[in-house]
């Protein structure tokens, strides 16, 4: 069976810059766009083909490329236009002034928005602006308000009060004008897509929709500039987004993707969201050039196609050298609000294609796969033979690994790596693309699947969750004729068929056992072979030992550059966590939180740790001395006491015990004796693999070097006490761990 090439996965590299609507978006790590383009002539183009990420294209323009960018969604074409120029913070609070500034009959517009936000300390009565409600889905009234008094300090969820329900009262009396505002923004004389806008409307309570439509209403009718409608409209974007309830209390982090209200929701104060807005709009970043095709940006910079790509017809003469996909997953939250918002901010005849999603009914996978594949098939036709394909997963999941390699697969591109690191972070593939493909014989899809399982385990020698399982399995399936070479052939009917041979798979018990489960779903715990071998080492042990090497050989290194070297040398499915490379580097090194460098400790030399072997051995032999035992081997010592009790003796510098593993006599004490400084890194190990857990679980003893010089000390020493003190040292994690790696 053919097998997939592994490339070395890109690691994020610093903190990702806050952006809004960002809950909604594919990840983007920051520093990973200009890693893939490193290589890449400045007078090549680089294709963006979703423009589902603002992040993604200006970071490639800031590297130096200029950048096309298709953008269907306006929503998202508009916030790429915002930030790839940032404006001032001075700018944006001048907006928002003049629009603070204008009238509701004769009052300000920001102290009529304010006052209907307005509540009452319980402490010291003062009236004080609620932060927001809470509200229980299916009521007409909130339950709890939030604030914070800024002259008692008092904080925290109250019961509503009877002022609070008598200022909304009013509000809900006369909610019908901005509900049929909402509506003919969108539908305009048509009733076409009435029922989706009346669906999607059920996002927005009274209060909510009456503040957003009496500021549409405001924005409409100020005499201002273009620059400062555009930044009035940036601002109103992110309260459009904290006006809905898709904002669940308490926070789950998980991003909304169906139109669906939580049971409890938090209600925002929009006005204090249009002034925090500001601090996300205007960070001080550096500003790319930014034009519309078919004006072309003079140097590195981004040109914005507004519509889908199927739409776009470049000249001959445009040489694109590198494609960067971010797909999006399916997600009818933000389509939807999207059409609504643009609707209302700009009106449905300017952006009448993309409000078509308002009817659509289909956000599965199988859509999304027709969907993903005629983006990229019109994207090889315009990149052409040459351009290679860089793929991010942004938001990794079993039917988003399906959709996107079958999609690419029958868009005309051959996967030539694969990198994965962890089931929340992004997954990285690269394409070439490929002419006529082989429509030859189709691949045994239970067999390429199972061998692909049982190799993606060995290779690693750990349990594995199941997305990385399925996704090896799905690329395994791209590369072995497995998955159909023509789009038309990806039926819904062979799509089940794919799923439900995996599916089988991972429930026959004589193949695959799972770990740590907490509900019958697939994605739940850890899976491993039945008949795995019990000597093989463990990818994290492989992981320790290339931190101790790079230590050795670079003294003091930075996390970045030793997580980039690890990443080299571990690729494909073997990349470790940030969090294992971290524990290893505390095993063996100390952080200066000056510099930012990890420095090998001095008693890690290796003819310092050499001298210490040599001393535990002794001490060993000293012990089984007193203990009337029968010695035996090196390593492991085996010793044999009067009473018929055996022990096996490891003695490492490193935390490295799966190799070992393969001792499995029951009536055999197993001691594994380690120093102090890799307790840590060993517990570490034994929580993140079940498997490793279990199989050092019975028998198993791990004494630390000053547990075993304390116990050489000892005139008292039996073979009873030897075994009572064996676990008096126990191996343990520290309470709470705060990741160094970037500082």
């Amino acid at each position: 069976m053919k097998t997939v090439s592994e490339c070395a996965y890109l690691a994020a590299e610093g903190l990702s810059r806050p952006i809004p609507l960002e809950r909604f978006l594919p990840n983007c790590p920051v520093g990973v766009v200009k890693q893939l383009l490193d290589d890449l002539p400045e007078d090549k183009w680089v294709l963006d083909p979703f423009g589902s990420n603002p992040l993604l294209d200006i970071e490639a323009a800031t590297s130096g490329h200029r950048v096309l960018v298709t953008a269907n969604n306006p929503i998202l074409a508009f916030l790429l236009m915002i930030l790839a120029e940032p404006r001032s913070k001075e700018s944006y609070l001048a907006a928002l002034a003049d629009m603070a500034s204008q009238l509701r009959g004769s009052e300000r517009l920001e102290t009529h928005i304010r006052n209907l936000y307005m509540t009452r300390c319980v402490i010291c009565h003062n009236e004080v602006q609620a932060d927001g409600y809470l509200w229980q889905r299916g009521m007409n009234r909130p339950h709890v308000r939030l604030y914070r008094c800024q002259v008692c300090g008092e904080e925290g969820e109250h019961p509503l009060s009877e002022e609070d329900l008598q200022l909304l009262e009013p509000i809900q009396r006369g909610e019908k004008l901005p509900y049929a505002r909402a509506i003919a923004r969108v539908l305009g004389g048509s009733q076409e897509d009435r029922p989706a806008v009346e669906e999607a409307l059920k996002l927005y309570n009274s209060r909510s929709l009456y503040v957003l439509f009496t500021l549409l209403n405001k924005i409409d009718g100020m005499d201002v500039s273009v620059e400062k409608h555009h930044l009035l409209e940036a601002m109103l974007i992110v309260a459009l987004e904290a006006g809905t309830s898709l904002w669940p209390w308490p926070n789950s982090g998980e991003p909304p993707r169906q139109l669906t209200v939580p049971s409890v929701y938090l209600e925002k104060n929009l006005w204090k969201e249009l002034e925090r807005s500001i601090d996300l709009l205007a960070q001080p970043v550096t500003g790319v050039e930014l034009t519309f095709w078919p004006v072309l940006p003079k140097g590195p910079g981004i040109c914005l196609f507004r519509g889908p790509i199927r739409a776009l017809e470049i000249p001959p003469s445009f040489e694109i050298g590198r494609i960067l996909a971010l797909p999006p997953r399916p997600n009818q939250a933000l389509w939807t609000l999207s059409a609504l918002w643009s609707a209302w901010l700009w009106g449905r005849e300017s952006e009448t294609r993309f409000s078509q999603v308002l009817g659509r009914r289909r956000f599965d996978w199988h859509w999304h796969t027709l969907a993903l594949h005629q983006a990229l098939q019109r994207t090889r036709e315009i990149a052409g033979d040459k351009a290679p394909m860089h793929l991010l997963f942004g938001e990794p999941s079993p039917g988003m690994s399906l959709a996107t390699v079958t999609a690419a697969g029958c868009a005309g591109f051959h996967p030539d790596g694969i990198a994965m690191r962890d089931s929340r972070e992004p997954i990285e593939i690269n394409w070439s693309p490929v002419g006529d493909m082989d429509k030859g014989k189709v691949g045994n899809i239970q067999s390429i699947a199972r061998t692909a399982i049982q190799n993606r385990l060995e290779q690693t020698g750990e349990p594995a969750d199941y997305l990385s399982l399925y996704t090896a399995v799905i690329a395994a399936l791209e590369v072995n004729d497995g998955l159909p070479r023509e789009i038309s052939q990806f039926t819904q009917e062979k799509s089940s068929e794919i799923q439900g041979i995996i599916a089988r798979l991972f429930a026959d018990r004589d193949f695959l056992r799972r770990f740590d489960d907490t509900s019958q779903e697939l994605d739940s715990g850890k899976w491993g072979l039945v008949n795995a071998s019990p000597g093989m080492e463990t990818m994290a042990d492989c992981v320790e030992r290339g931190v101790l090497s790079i230590l050795q050989s670079s003294k003091s290194v930075s996390g970045s550059d030793i997580q980039r070297q690890i990443n080299q040398k571990f690729k494909g499915w073997l990349t470790p966590s940030p969090t294992l490379i971290e524990f290893c580097l505390r095993a063996y090194s100390d952080w200066d939180p000056q510099t930012g460098l990890w420095t090998l400790r001095a008693g890690e030399a290796p003819d310092i740790r050499e001298r210490e072997i040599d001393e535990i051995a002794r001490l060993l032999r000293s012990i089984a001395k007193k203990l009337g035992a029968n010695v035996s081997g090196s390593n492991p010592m085996v010793w044999k006491i009067s009473d018929g009790q055996s022990y096996h003796l490891w003695v490492s510098t490193t935390a490295c015990v799966s190799q070992y593993c393969a001792v499995l006599e029951e009536k055999v004490e197993k001691v594994f004796i380690l120093p102090g400084s890799r307790a840590e890194l060993l517990k570490y190990k034994m929580t993140r693999d079940p498997q490793l857990r279990e199989r050092v679980s019975n028998g198993w003893h791990f004494l630390k070097f000053r547990a075993l010089r304390s116990l050489s000390t000892r005139a008292d020493l039996t073979p009873e006490i030897w075994q009572m003190l064996l676990d008096s040292d126990p191996i343990t994690l520290e309470e709470s761990l705060q990741l160094r790696m970037f500082g």
